[in-house]
């Protein structure tokens, strides 16, 4: 939300920034909406509801690999110029790896507990299903 008001600046602001600033703020809320599916889809035992959380972290964590690895295409190609100034790419690009690889491993567990979900309705469907429990001649 603190983008979303950033973006509505005055003047002194420069319009590419105002337009990162509510790239950042709809990216945001879109994590927010899918942070919301995913809540209540586990917490009400809703497979399909967690598939957009999912779908979203991995493309999400991907990128963040991705633009961690071009930083670091950056950092050697400036220490290869001869600029050993690449202290703000070289954090920007190690917080991206870092955030990126934790995403993954939530979106692991997250699919885990998604299939384990799936395996436990589909297993109660079957028990319904059997005649031979109920039955009894």
């Amino acid at each position: 939300m603190v983008y979303g008001t950033a973006a509505m600046l005055p003047a002194p602001v420069s319009e590419s920034r105002k337009i990162v600033y509510a790239i950042v703020a709809c990216i945001a809320m879109f994590k927010l909406l899918m942070g919301c599916l995913l809540i209540y889809g586990v917490f009400g035992k809703k497979p399909w509801l967690i598939l957009p959380w999912l779908v979203a972290s991995w493309i999400f964590c991907f990128t963040l690999i991705a633009l961690s690895v071009f930083g670091a295409v950056l950092i050697a190609l400036r220490y290869a110029v001869g600029e050993e100034k690449a202290g703000e790419v070289s954090t920007m690009s190690g917080v991206y790896f870092v955030y990126g690889v934790l995403l993954l491993y939530f979106a692991s567990v997250i699919h885990s507990r998604r299939n384990e979900m799936l395996r436990d309705s589909t297993e109660s469907i079957k028990r319904l299903m059997r005649r031979d429990i109920y039955w009894s001649p």
